[in-house]
């Protein structure tokens, strides 16, 4: 007997305008320019799992340089990415502890998503996202704009 092998890719946060398709698995996300949002990418077949990957992207605008990821057209910048299941495992966890405390996930700093996947590659842990440092992030933008 034969198993047909599986991949599902869900929507871990985003906020996205539009979606378009009847079933979970044919949906499509359309997203604003710099807006950010994480998707889980998992393959498995009759022995398992095969590939667990978590992925935290930011859209980018027109003609804007773009990373090619599987299923994101035109691209996106990778703010962070993991492929095995502990590390999967330790960013979720991540997230919720984020949420936890009140400030969605679509709201944290690219730059400390990217400081989470530098120290991940490196083996070390990452420090927790403080409110302080999430208060520092909005001014920022807010002086950006």
């Amino acid at each position: 007997m034969h198993i047909p092998r599986i991949q599902i890719v869900s929507l871990r946060f985003g906020k996205p305008v539009r979606r378009d398709g009847r079933t979970r698995a044919q949906r499509t996300h359309f997203f604003i320019p710099e807006s950010t949002f994480g998707l889980i990418r998992w393959h498995g077949n009759e022995y398992g799992t095969t590939l667990w990957q978590l992925s935290i992207l930011r859209a980018v605008r027109p003609q804007q340089a773009a990373s090619a990821v599987v299923g994101v057209t035109p691209g996106a910048e990778i703010l962070l990415h993991v492929s095995s299941g502990s590390n999967v495992r330790w960013v979720l966890s991540l997230i919720r502890q984020i949420e936890a405390r009140g400030i969605l996930a679509t709201d944290v700093s690219p730059d400390y998503w990217h400081c989470v996947h530098h120290r991940l590659a490196a083996r070390t842990a990452p420090r927790e996202y403080s409110a302080a440092q999430h208060a520092a992030y909005i001014s920022r933008l807010r002086c950006e704009t």
